[in-house]
């Protein structure tokens, strides 16, 4: 499940653990717009989080310590989420979240879908065809995300790993997840996603910054080893500033992703686009 990008990130963590500065934000609300093809789909987000320090300490190594609570609400044409999180940073190159997510499917746009195996085929055009015997289902995913960063000048390295498990009321005994586009065992199942980022960054001053590198993104799933997603790409991204376009801290990413492992998108390439802006933010006093 490693790789050479992970292995990199690692020993750069160990060599220079600074942080990556933050500001500040008790209470933040964040609204964000997302749209990817292959996989295809649009997904509106809008999460509230609360923040406070755990200590005052002026160390790069700590000075970014926190305690933070939050929900994450996602709605696209097939579902809508509602996630509730607790994250701990003791440090300021390390994340610790865990929390709660409840989903229901719509049935529309061919989820949700039961399959019989893993190797079933469950590609685009299979699901198409049977986009009929798709029903409204809802299910729970339990989560535990640790993440690592740091920050050395100008080059960012970030990577996180979310350990999920998974349960659904759909028929079964297999469902397809349109959010991890892959197979899962109706009753429960585990799966682990890594996302791994090294990236240049760009300060420009009241206009905001910029950022160009590396993603990597893997989808695993311990019990079906065979459809394992990986890919690779570049990504990058434009914050403009606290008041742009009557927005406040608007901000652009995206990616284009070349898919190394997949049971239907090897070889194929995705593209990403998210626009995001906070709804509120109030900066610590």
């Amino acid at each position: 499940m490693r790789n050479p990008l992970h292995y990199a990130l690692l020993a750069a963590w160990l060599v220079a653990p600074l942080s990556v500065s933050a500001e500040d934000r008790p209470l933040r609300v964040e609204e964000s717009l997302g749209a990817s093809v292959n996989g295809l789909g649009v997904q509106n987000t809008i999460e509230v989080s609360l923040r406070r320090s755990l200590f005052a300490d002026a160390r790069p190594l700590l000075s970014q310590n926190h305690l933070s609570a939050g929900l994450v609400h996602a709605l696209t044409p097939a579902y809508t989420r509602l996630a509730g999180y607790l994250e701990i940073s003791p440090m300021s190159i390390v994340d610790l979240r865990a929390g709660y997510e409840r989903s229901s499917y719509f049935g529309t746009f061919g989820s949700i879908q039961s399959f019989n195996s893993y190797s079933d085929d469950f590609g685009d055009e299979v699901r198409r065809v049977r986009k009929d015997a798709a029903r409204s289902a809802n299910s729970s995913r339990v989560f535990f995300s640790p993440g690592v960063k740091m920050k050395a000048g100008s080059i960012v390295a970030a990577a996180t790993a979310d350990f999920e498990w998974w349960h659904t009321d759909a028929t079964g005994p297999y469902f397809y997840e349109p959010a991890r586009d892959t197979l899962l065992r109706a009753d429960h199942d585990r799966v682990i996603v890594t996302t791994a980022y090294l990236m240049k960054l760009r300060n420009l001053g009241r206009r905001g910054r910029m950022g160009l590198g590396l993603r990597h993104n893997l989808i695993y799933v311990p019990d079906a080893p065979g459809n394992k997603s990986q890919r690779i790409g570049i990504a990058a991204f434009r914050e403009f500033g606290d008041h742009r376009f009557g927005v406040r801290s608007p901000r652009l990413s995206g990616h284009v992703s070349y898919f190394l492992d997949d049971p239907n998108r090897r070889g194929g390439v995705s593209v990403g686009l998210s626009l995001g802006f906070d709804l509120v933010s109030r900066e610590a006093r």
